[in-house]
C-alpha cells in the first residue's frame, strides 16, 4: 500500500528546519522546497501520490522572499506542462490551473483551489480533472485546528458519485514531542497506515524522527533519522539508520559544509558497509555573491573515484527562473530525459521545487513594485487572464477621452508590442494573437498616469 505523507518532505530543505514544528509548517505551507541533492539521499521518500499534498509542496506559497509563481512552464519525461496561478488580496494562492500540451495546443488537464481562514491557514484544498469538456471533482482536503491554530487533522475525500472517505492524517502534540497518524479508509473503516514521531530540542530543532508502519495489525519499524546542528543552528550531520534484527543499524550519514554566507556548499553521503562508513555520493552547490544559487552537482563514487553523475543549471533574471537538468552519460553532459528535483534557491533561501526534466518559472515579488503597489494607480481592467488572441481592456469613464499607450514587455525588458489609441470608449481590444507564448507586462500610460498589470498569452 502506498503511502501518501504531507508532512516528511518539508522538514529537509536546506537552512530550512526552523524552530517550529512540523504541523506548524505544514500548516502555514511555507514549503521552501526540497534541494535537488536530498532526493538522491537515502532518507528522502518517494513523494506522495496524492496530487493535493504533491502540490502543497511544489510552490513557495509563504516563503519570505515573499515570491509568488505567475507561470510555470514544465518538462517531465515526455509531456509538457503549463501552469497559471491565481491569488487573493492577501496573496494566498487561491487556483491553479495546470494545461497539457497536446500538439502544440495548451489544452486543461488540471484544477486545484484553495480557501483559507482569517489567519491565513488552508480550510480546504480541492482538485478537479478535465474530462469531456468540463471540470470533474476528484479530490477534496478538509482541514481542522485548535483554539491555538495548530493543526489537528486533514482528512481527504474522493469523488465517486459522491465524496467517501479516503485518508486522514492526525496531529498530536506534548511537550517536545510530535507524532502524526495516517489512516486510510477501508471496508467502511478508519484502518492504520503509517505513523511518526518527531522530537525536538529545547530551542525548537528537530533532532529525531522515527517511521513505523502498519502490518499484520502491528506496528512496524522502519527508519530513524537523527539530526545534529552547529552553533548557527544548521543541520551539521543527518544519520539514517533501519530497522532491521530487532535493532537500528546504520545506513547512510551526511555531513554538511557551509560557504561564508551560510549556504551550503557541499554533502558528503557516506553508506554503512562492513562496520564503516564509506564515501559515496558528493553534492555540490554554486552560487554568486547575491547568494543564488546558478548550478549544482552530484557526483558518485565508483572504484575509489569520483565520477560526474548529474547536474542542475540555471538562468536566472529578474521575475525569471530556468532550470535544466542533465546527465553524464559518454564523457558530456547530456540534457536528461528522466525528471529530477530543481531547486530555485534566491537570495539564501529556497523559494520553488518540482520534479521535472526542465522548468522555467515567471513569478512576482509583491515587495516590489507590481499591480499590488499602492502607488500603481488602477486605471483600468481586462479579460481574460490568460490570452490566446484578443485581450479586452475597460477603462474607466474619468479618462475615456484621453490617448492611450498599450507596451507588452517580456521578461528581458524588451517592449514587444505596443499600440496607441486615442480612445472615446471605455472598451478597448488588442490583438494578442502576433506575441510568443510566455509572460508579459502590459504597461498602460494615460497622460501622466501609468499602470502595470501582468498578462500571459498562451497557445
Amino acid at each position: 500500500m502506498k503511502k501518501f505523507l504531507p508532512f516528511l518532505f518539508v522538514l529537509f530543505a536546506i537552512n530550512q528546519l526552523t524552530a517550529q514544528s512540523v504541523s506548524y509548517i505544514y500548516k502555514d505551507l511555507i514549503v521552501a522546497g526540497i534541494p535537488p541533492s536530498f532526493s538522491n539521499l537515502p532518507f528522502y521518500r518517494s513523494l506522495p501520490n496524492n496530487n493535493l499534498f504533491r502540490d502543497n509542496m511544489s510552490a513557495a506559497y509563504k516563503n519570505e522572499l515573499a515570491l509568488k509563481p505567475d507561470s510555470l512552464f514544465i518538462k517531465l519525461q515526455n509531456d509538457y506542462f503549463f501552469e497559471v496561478f491565481t491569488y487573493d488580496s492577501d496573496w494566498n494562492n487561491i487556483e491553479t490551473i495546470r494545461k497539457k500540451d497536446y500538439d502544440g495546443v495548451w489544452v486543461n488537464y488540471q484544477k486545484k483551489s484553495y480557501t483559507y481562514n482569517a489567519n491565513g491557514d488552508p480550510l480546504s484544498t480541492l482538485q478537479y480533472t478535465w474530462e469531456n469538456g468540463e471540470w470533474k471533482e476528484q479530490y477534496k482536503n478538509q482541514y481542522s485546528y485548535d483554539g491555538n491554530g495548530n493543526l489537528l487533522k486533514v482528512l481527504t475525500l474522493e469523488m465517486n458519485y459522491d465524496w467517501s472517505n479516503f485518508g486522514l492524517t492526525t496531529y498530536t502534540y506534548d511537550d517536545n514531542t510530535e507524532t502524526v497518524l495516517i489512516q486510510q479508509w477501508i471496508d467502511g473503516g478508519w484502518v492504520n497506515d503509517f505513523r511518526a514521531f518527531y522530537t525536538y530540542d529545547e530551542n525548537g530543532l528537530l533532532t529525531s524522527s522515527e517511521m513505523q508502519d502498519f502490518v499484520n495489525n502491528a506496528w512496524l519499524n522502519l527508519y530513524l533519522y537523527t539530526i545534529s546542528y552547529d552553533n548557527e543552528n544548521r543541520i551539521s550531520v543527518y544519520i539514517h539508520q533501519k530497522w532491521e534484527n530487532s535493532i537500528w543499524g546504520n545506513y547512510t550519514i551526511s555531513n554538511f559544509t557551509y560557504n561564508d554566507k551560510g549556504d551550503v556548499s557541499d554533502i558528503m553521503v557516506s553508506n554503512w558497509l562492513s562496520n564503516g562508513w564509506v564515501e559515496s555520493n558528493r553534492f555540490s552547490f554554486v552560487y554568486d555573491g547575491f547568494r543564488n544559487k546558478w548550478s549544482d552537482y552530484h557526483q558518485v563514487k565508483s572504484n575509489g573515484e569520483w565520477q560526474n553523475y548529474r547536474k542542475t543549471e540555471f538562468n536566472l533574471q529578474d521575475g525569471f527562473a530556468e532550470g535544466i537538468v542533465y546527465k553524464w552519460l559518454n564523457d558530456e553532459w547530456q540534457e536528461s530525459t528522466y525528471p529530477f528535483g530543481i531547486e530555485i534557491y534566491l537570495q539564501g533561501q529556497s523559494v520553488f521545487f518540482y520534479n521535472a526534466r526542465w522548468i522555467n518559472i515567471y513569478y512576482t515579488d509583491i515587495t516590489g513594485v507590481d499591480e499590488q503597489n499602492a502607488n500603481n494607480e488602477e486605471l483600468f481592467n481586462f479579460f481574460p487572464n490568460p490570452a490566446s488572441d484578443i485581450i479586452s481592456i475597460e477603462i474607466d469613464d474619468y479618462i475615456q477621452q484621453e490617448t492611450v499607450q498599450f507596451e507588452f514587455v517580456d521578461k528581458v525588458g524588451r517592449i514587444c508590442k505596443y499600440e496607441e489609441v486615442a480612445q472615446g470608449s471605455n472598451l478597448i481590444t488588442i490583438n494578442v494573437g502576433d506575441l510568443p507564448a510566455g509572460l508579459y507586462v502590459l504597461r498602460t500610460t494615460i497622460g501622466k498616469r501609468t499602470s502595470f498589470k501582468k498578462v500571459i498569452i498562451i497557445r
